[in-house]
């Protein structure tokens, strides 16, 4: 099976990470509409904000717990979120990135012209 499969065909993600680079598994299943479960850390907060994501005090076990169990009651409050978080994969776009790599290259080139 292909990789993109597998995000499209989750129910959900959970991210419980201490520390992150750049989340690119974040990204993917922003990209593909799943809801997302986040540990509080400021890596994750540069991507999604409240809206468009559920997040969880790093250690916090029983607050995890009851993420996971609402989200399998009722995924509902995280659905609604997946719009806030598709519309943020936006600005990961293959144009979006192109531009921002091209605007820093240009801008590092006048620096040092």
């Amino acid at each position: 099976q292909k990789w993109w499969g597998i995000p499209k065909s989750s129910k959900w993600l959970i991210s419980m990470s201490e520390v992150e680079g750049a989340p690119n598994v974040i990204r993917e299943a922003m990209a593909a509409g799943i809801p997302i479960i986040l540990s509080d850390i400021p890596q994750h907060r540069a991507l999604l904000d409240d809206e468009s994501a559920t997040f969880i005090e790093l250690g916090n076990i029983q607050m995890l717990a009851r993420a996971i169990d609402c989200a399998i009651a009722n995924s509902g409050g995280l659905m609604v979120k997946v719009d806030g978080a598709r519309s943020l994969a936006d600005e990961y776009s293959l144009e979006n990135s192109k531009r921002q790599y091209r605007e820093l290259y240009e801008g590092v080139m006048r620096r040092f012209s």
